[in-house]
C-alpha cells in the first residue's frame, strides 16, 4: 500500500484521541494505517488494543546496561575483562601476564529480581472485555495463513454439482466473485477471451492449490514487464474459467490471480477487476471490455461537472431506527443522491453509464443488528438513476421530502394527542380518560361493603360528561390523523416508486432490468444459480424456462456452497426464496452480483481446445492423486512407548519374522493366507477380468473378511 496521506494521518491521530483518550506517536501513525490497508476504523481499533505495538521496534540502548534479570546494573561501564598493557614510560616491556577480570556482580543480583507479572508496563492477560478484537492480534501466535484442504477423495466433484474457488486466508470476496462470474454468460465469455489464446497453457500438479504456472513465451525485451502484466492475468483467468467449466475437482484456488501485480484497490476483488479490465482493454481495444464491470456516476454541482467510475459499489446502510428492513432502492438512493436527498440543492446526480455486470458489497454498520436488515431483491430496475431520468428523479425527491415532512408533522400531532406526560411518567391519553370516567361512575361503599348513596353524584355526572366529551374529541382527532397518515404514506409510496417496476396505465415504465446471479454472505459461503437457469435445454422444466415467477422461486435452481475453516465442504440445492432470506440474515455484510438481461441472454461459449487440454491434463493429475490416496497405507499410530527395550530390533524385523510365532499358533490362518496369495496370483495371470477382491471372496468368503493375527478370532 502507498504511504497514507497527511489528511488520513491527521484524522487517525484525532479520532484515536477522541476514542481512546490517548494520542498516538505521529511517527507511528502511518504504520497503523498501512497495516490496516487504509481502513481508519481498523487502524484505530488496532491502536486501542495495543498502543505500544510499534514502540518495541525501536533500538533500546538501556538493555545493555541492565543485569541478567533486567534490573539496574551497578557495574555498568566496567568491561567484563581487561588486558594490562605496558607502561609507555618504561623503556622495557614487562613479561606478559594473564588477563585480569574484575569481581562479578553475581552476589548482588537478587535486588533487581521480580516474581509474578514482570514489568507493569508490559502486556498482560486478562478477561476479554472488548466487544471486538482483531483476529490476527488476539492470539499469542498468528493463526495459519493458509486454508486447509481435505483429502483427495473429498475433493472430487460430484456429477451435476458446480465447481467453485475456495476462500482466501485474507477473507476477501475474490473467490466468490470469480465463482459467480463463471455462471453469467457475458462475463464467462469475456473472461475466456477466445481471440487471445496461448497454444498451450502449461501444467502444474499444485496449480489448483495456488501455484502459478510459468509458460515459456517469445517476448519483446523492450516491453517485457508491461506485456507480462497484461497477458498473465488474462491467461490465468482463462485457466480458471475453463477449470470451473470442466474440472473433476470440487474446487480450485484464485491465489495465482492474487499474486499478479495489478492496480491498487481497496480489496483483492476490486484489484482483480481493475487489472483485468486494463489488460483486456489494451489487448483488445474497442471490444467493449470497459463496459463489462465499470459503472460511471456523474454529478453536476452549480454547473461544474464531475464524474467517478467504480467496479464495485460499496454502499453503507443508514440507521433506520424503528423502520422496517431497507430495500435495495433505499440503499442506492442514499448512495447516488447523498448530496441532494431532498431535491432542494443545485445538484444533479445520475449514472451516465452502467456496467453489464454490477458488483456491490452492502454493509450494515450497526453491530447490534441481526443480519443485514435489508431485503435482497431477485431483480430490480436501474432506470430511475440514469441520466435521461435525472429531472424526473429530482422532482420525485422533492415531492417525497414534502410528504416526509407532512408525515413527520402528523406523527408529532399523534404523539401529542395519544400520549400524556406528567411528573416524569407517561402513558396513553385515552386509557387515562377511560380510568377517570370509570372513577366518576363508581358506587361508594360502606365499611361493611354495602352500597351507599353518593353525595357528589351530580358533580361526578358533570365531570363524567366533560371527560367523555374530551375522550370523544381526542379519539376523533386520532382517527383523522390516522387517515391522514395513511393517505400521505400512500402518496409517498407512489411518488417514491418512480421507475421501480412496470405498471399498467403509466406513461413511462422502467426497461433496464438487472437480475441477481450470485450472493456471498461470507467469504466462505457462496450462493450461485445453476447455469441451466440461463442456458435452457430440453430437460428443463417448461414453467421455469418460460419465466414463470412462482415456479422459478420455488425450484431449486440455487446452490449454497460452504467451505469452512477446517476444510469441510458442503453443497446443497435451495430455492431462490430460501437463498435470499438466508443471505439477508447470515451476516452484516454481503456481496451481491447482478447482471443485465443482455448479459444473461448470451449463450455460453465453448471452451477453446487449448484450454480444454489444460483442464484435461489437470484432471489426469487429479486422478493420479486419487489413486495415490487409495494406495497410501494408513498413517502410523505413534501411541505407546518409543525407544524402550520392547522395541529393540523392530526396525530391521521382517513381516515373516514378526508374524512367525503367531503363524505357528494359528496354522489354519496361515494356510488360509497362503491360499489367498495363490488365488490372487492366479487371478492376476487370468487378466483384468478377475481382480484381487474377487479372489479374496472366492478363497475366504466375503471380500470384507479380514485376517487378525493377534488372537486368532
Amino acid at each position: 500500500m502507498a504511504e497514507p496521506s497527511q489528511e488520513d494521518v491527521d484524522s487517525f491521530l484525532s479520532f484515536c484521541e477522541i476514542v481512546t483518550g490517548r494520542r498516538p506517536d505521529p511517527k507511528f501513525a502511518p504504520r497503523y494505517i498501512k497495516d490496516a490497508n487504509g481502513d481508519l476504523d481498523r487502524a484505530i481499533s488496532n491502536f486501542e488494543q495495543d498502543p505500544n505495538r510499534y514502540a518495541a521496534d525501536k533500538y533500546d540502548e538501556t538493555l545493555f546496561s541492565q543485569d541478567r534479570d533486567g534490573g539496574s546494573n551497578q557495574y555498568a561501564g566496567i568491561p567484563s575483562f581487561q588486558i594490562d598493557h605496558a607502561n609507555e614510560s618504561l623503556s622495557q616491556y614487562p613479561q606478559s601476564t594473564a588477563a585480569t577480570r574484575p569481581n562479578t556482580p553475581s552476589n548482588n543480583a537478587g535486588a533487581g529480581q521480580e516474581t509474578g507479572v514482570v514489568g507493569a508496563s508490559g502486556v498482560q492477560f486478562g478477561p476479554a472485555t472488548r466487544e471486538y478484537y482483531e483476529q490476527n492480534q488476539w492470539a499469542m501466535t498468528t493463526i495459519s495463513s493458509t486454508v486447509p484442504d481435505p483429502p483427495p477423495s473429498q475433493r472430487k466433484r460430484e456429477p451435476g454439482e458446480p465447481a467453485f474457488m475456495k476462500p482466501l486466508p485474507s477473507q476477501d470476496y475474490l473467490p466468490s466473485l470469480i465463482t459467480i462470474l463463471n455462471t453469467i454468460p457475458m462475463s464467462h465469455n469475456a473472461l475466456l477471451m477466445k481471440n487471445h489464446l496461448l497454444p498451450h497453457y502449461g501444467q502444474d500438479p499444485q496449480w489448483w492449490t495456488g501455484n502459478p504456472i510459468a509458460v515459456a513465451q517469445t517476448i519483446d525485451l523492450d516491453d517485457v514487464r508491461q506485456e507480462d502484466g497484461r497477458t498473465e492475468i488474462i491467461h490465468e483467468t482463462q485457466r480458471i474459467m475453463a477449470f470451473l467449466d470442466y474440472t473433476d475437482r470440487a474446487y480450485g484456488s484464485v491465489e495465482p490471480l492474487n499474486k499478479i501485480e495489478g492496480s491498487v484497490g481497496d480489496t483483492e476483488a476490486v484489484r482483480f477487476l481493475d487489472a483485468w479490465q486494463a489488460a483486456a482493454s489494451q489487448i483488445e481495444p474497442g471490444a467493449g471490455h470497459d463496459k463489462l464491470f465499470e459503472t460511471t456516476a456523474r454529478e453536476i454541482l452549480s454547473g461544474e461537472v464531475s464524474s467517478a467510475s467504480f467496479k464495485c459499489l460499496m454502499p453503507i446502510l443508514s440507521n433506520r431506527g424503528a423502520d422496517g428492513p431497507a430495500s435495495l432502492y433505499d440503499v442506492l438512493d442514499e448512495t447516488i443522491w447523498s448530496n441532494d436527498l431532498d431535491g432542494s440543492k443545485d445538484v444533479q446526480a445520475s449514472i451516465s453509464s452502467l456496467a453489464e455486470v454490477l458488483v456491490m458489497v452492502v454493509k450494515q454498520p450497526d453491530s447490534t443488528a441481526t443480519g443485514l436488515n435489508m431485503t435482497i431483491p431477485s431483480s430490480w430496475y436501474v432506470d430511475r438513476y440514469m441520466a435521461q431520468n435525472e429531472t424526473k428523479a429530482k422532482q420525485m425527491r422533492r415531492a417525497c421530502a414534502e410528504k416526509k415532512k407532512e408525515l413527520a408533522d402528523i406523527e408529532a400531532q399523534t404523539q401529542r394527542y395519544s400520549r400524556f406526560h406528567h411528573n416524569g411518567t407517561s402513558g396513553s391519553s385515552l386509557d387515562l380518560l377511560e380510568v377517570a370516567m370509570s372513577a366518576m361512575t363508581m358506587q361508594p361503599l360502606s365499611p361493611t361493603g354495602d352500597p351507599m348513596p353518593n353525595p357528589n353524584a351530580e358533580r361526578d355526572a358533570r365531570l363524567h360528561q366533560k371527560i367523555q366529551s374530551v375522550y370523544d374529541r381526542v379519539k376523533r382527532k386520532l382517527e383523522v390523523l390516522k387517515a391522514q397518515e395513511e393517505e400521505a404514506r400512500k402518496a409517498y409510496d407512489e411518488l417514491s416508486g418512480l421507475l421501480k417496476e412496470p405498471k399498467e396505465g403509466v406513461e413511462a415504465n422502467p426497461t433496464v432490468k438487472y437480475r441477481l446471479c450470485g450472493i456471498s454472505s461470507d467469504p466462505a459461503v457462496t450462493y450461485i444459480q445453476s447455469r441451466r437457469k440461463f442456458d435452457v435445454d430440453e430437460s428443463m422444466d417448461e414453467s421455469v424456462a418460460v419465466g414463470n415467477g412462482d415456479a422459478a422461486r420455488t425450484s431449486t435452481d440455487w446452490w449454497r456452497i460452504h467451505y469452512d475453516s477446517t476444510g469441510q465442504i458442503s453443497k446443497s440445492r435451495i430455492s431462490e426464496v430460501d437463498a435470499l432470506a438466508a443471505a439477508a440474515m447470515e451476516n452484516r455484510e454481503v456481496l451481491l452480483v447482478y447482471a443485465s438481461e443482455e448479459a444473461l441472454n448470451e449463450r455460453f461459449a465453448d471452451v477453446p481446445q487449448a484450454l480444454a487440454e489444460f483442464v484435461s491434463g489437470d484432471n489426469m493429475l487429479f486422478r493420479e492423486e486419487l489413486v495415490q490416496d487409495v494406495e497410501q497405507p494408513p498413517p502410523y499410530d505413534g501411541s505407546g512407548s518409543v525407544g524402550g527395550d520392547e522395541d529393540a530390533g523392530f526396525a530391521n524385523m521382517s513381516a515373516k519374522e514378526w508374524y512367525g510365532d503367531e503363524q505357528q499358533k494359528q496354522p489354519e490362518m496361515a494356510e488360509r493366507g497362503a491360499g489367498l496369495v495363490a488365488e490372487m496370483a492366479s487371478a492376476a495371470s487370468r487378466g483384468r477380468e478377475t481382480d484381487a477382491d474377487a479372489a479374496m471372496t472366492d478363497a475366504g468368503g466375503p471380500a470384507s473378511q479380514h485376517i487378525e493375527f493377534a488372537d486368532g478370532k
